[in-house]
């Protein structure tokens, strides 16, 4: 463990037993933090050495993910949308526009939830004077409000913090989440028209995805079918962005998911870990504490254009259960 520890460069504290490890990842797990997150957070590193390091898996996330989406969209511009509609060229037309209009949204939500981060400045935000119930962060030196949490890869405290994104490079937050509620939809729809068109063409080319011959797309066997002829390279490059795309689509699958029951919870992760329950009020407001007025919500997923209508609240003051301000 100490090893490949020391090879990737990232820690550089005792080699710790796994029963000490598996202990620090269930206590990241039931304070809502990921193990990563965690191991931020008390590293022995100096704040500006994990400032790069974190940088850098900004970086790698961000790159990876756009890089996937450009790919996929080459790719079904160029190949997999042109065989399969071959005969109709209208249909070919209307469908192009299709995978355009989903790169765009998903491309329009994503920068959204990147620069619409809501950290807690409490110079920039004076319509609410600190509580003295607020919690103290020991990082900011100040006191933060109800629900924000500080975030060891952000440095900063984040304002009704639900998790931490590695592929946008910021925290989910009370500003943010619907664009990333959106952006997920966006991505699993397209990973799913994505694949059904890789399925199209490689049966056609190849071998069915989905059938009997799945083998025939386990690396090993791929890679012979490459190596010998049979399969071409631009099979070989849609067979490995099939792959991704599937992945991608089951992790955004499992995430949407998780955001559409803690929004109906009124929860954020942090509080779904810790059982905390304060602040359910209803259906109709928990959906208005992250779309804003819900007559809106529609619009989200048609074009991003309500960027400007805020969350209810104003993220620095939530209502209880039994409707007191906190």
């Amino acid at each position: 463990m100490s090893t490949l520890n020391n090879e990737m460069g990232f820690f550089t504290r005792p080699e710790k037993s796994f029963s000490e490890a598996m202990k620090d990842a269930w206590k990241a797990a039931q304070s809502g933090r990921s193990p990563m997150e965690a191991h931020f957070e008390t590293d022995s590193l100096s704040e500006e050495s994990a400032r790069q390091r974190f940088e850098a898996l900004n970086a790698a996330g961000r790159f990876f993910y756009g890089s996937l989406s450009i790919i996929v969209l080459y790719l079904a511009d160029t190949t997999t949308l042109p065989y399969v509609y071959a005969d109709d060229p209208d249909a070919l037309t209307t469908r192009r526009w299709v995978f355009y209009y989903i790169f765009i949204n998903l491309t329009l939500n994503y920068l959204l939830v990147i620069f619409q981060l809501s950290k807690y400045k409490p110079d920039a935000l004076p319509t609410v004077a600190p509580k003295e119930w607020w919690k103290y962060c020991d990082r900011c030196k100040d006191r933060i409000p109800t629900r924000a949490h500080h975030c060891p890869l952000c440095f900063a405290c984040i304002l009704r913090r639900d998790h931490h994104c590695f592929f946008a490079g910021v925290c989910i937050s009370y500003n943010n989440q619907r664009y990333f509620v959106v952006a997920l939809t966006y991505i699993l729809v397209g990973c799913l028209y994505s694949l059904w068109l890789s399925n199209k063409y490689l049966s056609g080319t190849y071998r069915a995805m989905f059938s009997s011959e799945w083998y025939y797309f386990l690396p090993p066997v791929m890679l012979y079918d490459f190596v010998f002829g049979i399969a071409t390279i631009k099979v070989l490059l849609i067979c490995v962005i099939g792959f991704f795309s599937f992945s991608a689509g089951l992790t955004a699958a499992y995430y949407l998911t998780m955001q559409i029951l803690l929004i109906i919870r009124g929860q954020t992760t942090h509080e779904f870990g810790k059982g905390i329950i304060t602040y359910r009020r209803g259906l109709k407001h928990n959906i208005e504490s992250v779309f804003g007025p819900i007559c809106l919500v529609p619009f989200y997923f048609i074009f991003p254009v309500v960027y400007c209508v805020k969350p209810k609240g104003n993220g620095l003051e939530w209502e209880t259960v039994n409707g007191k301000k906190v």
